[in-house]
């Protein structure tokens, strides 16, 4: 059986696949033209697989020639403008993929923006002994 989620998501724990998935609804009542969202489809791109045959839609898409502009300008829109909720599900999912996505140039484009985001906030990292501690599943055994 097939499943939407990129393969490597198959791989981490329940914990970090739910955290990712929670990440993947946009910011509710911004506009769809908002600094947020070119990024939060970038991010959608890197967690599922696109029912369009094409790959890119208005859902999920990757601009690999715009990304520094979509972060300089998601970082510009000052962070605490954004709701908090939504800010926190989206920097726990970004730190996930900067430490487990396996491709290098995407573990560092997000993981560079983790730390920003948690910079920006006065915030430590996580390291990735953490983030596995904190995201670690129960005694349920997976299906």
């Amino acid at each position: 059986m097939s499943h939407v989620v990129r393969e490597w998501v198959s791989k981490l724990t329940w914990k970090q696949q739910t955290t990712l998935l929670c990440a993947c609804r946009g910011i509710d009542g911004f506009s769809k033209d908002h600094v947020s969202k070119p990024l939060t489809r970038i991010y959608r791109h890197a967690v599922l697989k696109s029912a369009d045959i094409t790959g890119s839609t208005g859902f999920m898409a990757f601009y690999p020639n715009e990304i520094a502009k979509i972060i300089d300008q998601f970082m510009d829109f000052q962070l605490d403008s954004y709701p908090m909720h939504w800010l926190l599900h989206f920097t726990h999912a970004i730190e996930i993929i900067g430490y487990k996505h396996p491709d290098f140039d995407t573990r560092s484009f997000w993981m560079c923006l983790y730390v920003k985001i948690v910079k920006s906030l006065h915030l430590n990292p996580e390291t990735e002994d953490q983030l596995d501690f904190r995201l670690q599943d129960g005694c349920r055994e997976r299906e």
